[in-house]
């Protein structure tokens, strides 16, 4: 379980260090009026984390890609041995879980902008 908190942190270095200007603009500290500035380029809560979900959809959809590829050379490597098949099962299996969260929660953010989108509201 070591390789996923791995995965999940270079997700978020690679996040920041490919698309910094997503997160923050060249102003920062005090502005013209002596207020501060928000450093985000986005207004609402909602649209940062549908920016930022698109980021980790961007970023994860070729990690799931080659996810499969390796399960598939697992099952290639178990040359039909019951361990090794079992090894393989259980990595697609895991593999097909995390594409389906990943997916699922852009789908799910999706309909949520949809909803807001349609009772007037902007997401």
């Amino acid at each position: 379980m070591g390789y996923i908190r791995n995965i999940v942190f270079w997700v978020f270095v690679g996040i920041v260090a490919l698309k910094p200007s997503t997160f923050l603009q060249a102003q920062t500290g005090p502005g013209p009026s002596g207020r501060f500035t928000n450093p985000i380029d986005y207004d609402t809560l909602a649209q940062f984390l549908v920016a930022l979900l698109d980021v980790i959809i961007q970023l994860a959809f070729p990690v799931i890609v080659l996810a499969v590829i390796y399960t598939g050379f697992l099952f290639v490597k178990a040359q039909g041995k019951p361990e090794g098949l079992t090894t393989a099962k259980n990595a697609l299996l895991w593999t097909l879980i995390g594409a389906m969260l990943i997916l699922g929660a852009f789908v799910l953010s999706e309909a949520i902008c949809g909803t807001i989108r349609d009772i007037g509201g902007q997401c």
